[in-house]
């Protein structure tokens, strides 16, 4: 217990030494970039006096050091700014689209499990036969076939030509529909070749064989020996595309209009919303941090050779 307690001791030190050096990065970054949330506001025509008198009530008249340093202090005592065009604080602005990450992740994650992880055990059953062959080639290109791509020509499809579904936003419950599919895909392929390659290792260790030898059936190898040992291994590949789905599908979310954190990011983006942009990208951060750091922990609490390792 005490080597795990260390273990995340260390972990909490580099999430928090992450998060430190992400902030710096987002702040130097979004003033080193072409134009300001002044000119997004007024506009090109607006007098030189009017921009002064902006900026000196936003406080973007005061030097980057001061301005880091306001924004850092707010950070750790929770207070991540307003919203330099709604006035708003970010914090409730991210509150408002966080949901509809989660929602749009965790489907996500659900139904490339239900795909992914059968397909990897069934290719892995049928090694070498056509259904493998069929369904590893499947997972390649589902893996290949980039989410900017796959979203349109769902739409396309799906709500165009046949009718079925919404194009993009959320007023209807199947609205999440096409943007589930179009994360999931990808994320199915990688857990179906993963879900295969770690069953094949499994099923060539020797306790299997032994098991097979005593006449222990085939269905009962299968479920009670080889997959909770296969599925160790993808428990970190879980953790890490469910850091990736929650910290905001960018792409999908702008594609289906979905309110998200990512459509929110885009947005204070193009609008140079400074405090908002550095709000949703250490939420990202942080949620991504999170997520590792308990796949992290719970790995090492299933699997005691892994804090044997690190000690």
């Amino acid at each position: 217990m005490g080597r795990l307690l260390t273990r995340v001791g260390l972990r909490l030190v580099g999430a928090v030494a992450t998060l430190a050096a992400v902030s710096v990065l987002v702040f130097a970054m979004l003033h080193v970039i072409p134009g300001d949330p002044v000119e997004v506001m007024l506009g090109d025509s607006a007098s030189q006096a009017d921009r002064q008198a902006l900026m000196l009530q936003l406080g973007l008249d005061q030097p980057l050091t001061t301005q880091f340093q306001r924004y850092l202090g707010g950070v750790v005592h929770g207070d991540l700014g307003e919203s330099l065009l709604s006035r708003r604080p970010v914090a409730a602005m991210l509150g408002e689209r966080l949901p509809y990450t989660v929602a749009l992740a965790f489907a996500a994650l659900l139904v490339a499990m239900l795909i992914g992880i059968p397909a990897g055990i069934a290719a892995a059953v049928w090694q070498g036969s056509l259904a493998d062959r069929l369904l590893i080639s499947t997972a390649v290109a589902g893996a290949a076939i980039p989410t900017f791509w796959l979203g349109p020509v769902l739409v396309l499809v799906f709500s165009l030509s046949l009718g079925w579904l919404p194009v993009s936003g959320s007023d209807s419950p199947d609205a999440i529909v096409l943007p589930v599919i179009t994360l999931g895909t990808a994320l199915a392929a990688v857990l179906a070749r993963m879900t295969r390659g770690s069953m094949l290792e499994v099923l060539r260790e020797p306790y299997i064989r032994t098991a097979r030898a005593r006449g222990v059936g085939p269905l009962r190898i299968l479920m009670l020996h080889a997959l909770p040992n296969a599925g160790l291994p993808l428990l970190t590949v879980l953790g890490l595309q469910l850091g990736s789905l929650l910290g905001g599908a960018v792409v999908t979310e702008v594609v289906f209009a979905w309110p998200g954190i990512g459509q929110l990011l885009v947005d204070s983006i193009e609008r140079r919303d400074y405090p908002l942009v550095q709000g949703s990208v250490l939420l990202i951060c942080a949620i991504y941090v999170l997520v590792n750091l308990l796949t992290d922990v719970l790995y090492a609490v299933l699997d005691p050779r892994t804090r044997v390792a690190s000690a």
